[in-house]
């Protein structure tokens, strides 16, 4: 289930149906919260449908989540807050 909803909400996007790529991403989101991938693909159906800040919101936040790099764990904390707020500048 958790491929075949990635599939077809990568396939809307694909075909420029931006918001049903969100919503069935969304419905895999909500069913499978800790997929990193799930909540990649809906970042991106996210600035497709026009929604720029919400999907790097996400993105930020499945970096944050996921990421085992170095540069990225040392500023994890930093990147969480601006995934919170993205229009903060302190």
């Amino acid at each position: 289930r958790r491929g075949a909803l990635l599939g077809l909400g990568s396939t809307y996007r694909v075909l420029d149906r931006a918001e049903e790529a969100v919503a069935t991403l969304g419905d895999g989101v909500r069913e499978f919260p800790d997929d990193a991938a799930l909540r990649t693909f809906l970042a991106m159906a996210l600035y497709s449908a026009g929604r720029p800040k919400e999907a790097l919101e996400l993105a930020l936040t499945v970096v944050a989540d996921t990421s085992s790099d170095p540069g990225v764990t040392a500023y994890e904390r930093a990147i969480r807050h601006y995934a919170r707020d993205l229009d903060d500048l302190s």
